[in-house]
């Protein structure tokens, strides 16, 4: 391995990771409660139909020198006629946007437990990796097309 980072997930878990001399990442270690499906390091238990599994790529947030952060961003699709509770939801995450088209805000969470208090409510219907907003972005008014818009 030419380097060993140390991987922070927004779930506050650490993931060693090393980058080899060809410049690809491996995950070297990760805790017990974590299951590692190739370069994804996902809590077990966690529900994937409602968390974008990108949140938790530990090549991209090596490659991208996203691996030490302090917030993550998150786009966060929710139910329209929970609107009302989302302000609520939010609690400490910082909402940045509320998308005026879709029914949708982008936030900045701590990682840690504020994470699962965030995700275990029933006010939305997916959180999205906001690193990559673009292609979040299109993937939240695809699920959105699908799923509130289309019936």
């Amino acid at each position: 391995m030419r380097e060993k980072i140390n991987v922070r997930l927004i779930t506050g878990h650490e993931i060693l990771a090393g980058v080899a001399k060809d410049g690809g990442v491996r995950i070297l270690s990760a805790p017990k409660d974590i299951e590692v499906l190739g370069k994804h390091t996902v809590p077990k238990g966690l529900d994937l139909r409602k968390v974008d599994r990108n949140i938790f790529n530990v090549e991209y947030f090596v490659r991208e020198g996203y691996a030490e952060m302090k917030e993550y961003p998150l786009i966060v699709v929710f139910k329209p006629e929970k609107r009302g509770e989302l302000a609520k939801t939010i609690g400490k995450a910082k909402a940045v946007k509320e998308f005026g088209i879709i029914p949708a805000y982008a936030v900045r969470i701590s990682p840690g437990e504020e994470f699962y208090a965030f995700g275990s409510t029933d006010v939305a219907r997916k959180y999205w990796d906001g690193l990559a907003i673009g292609a979040a972005l299109a993937g939240c008014i695809l699920i959105i097309g699908e799923n509130v818009c289309g019936g």
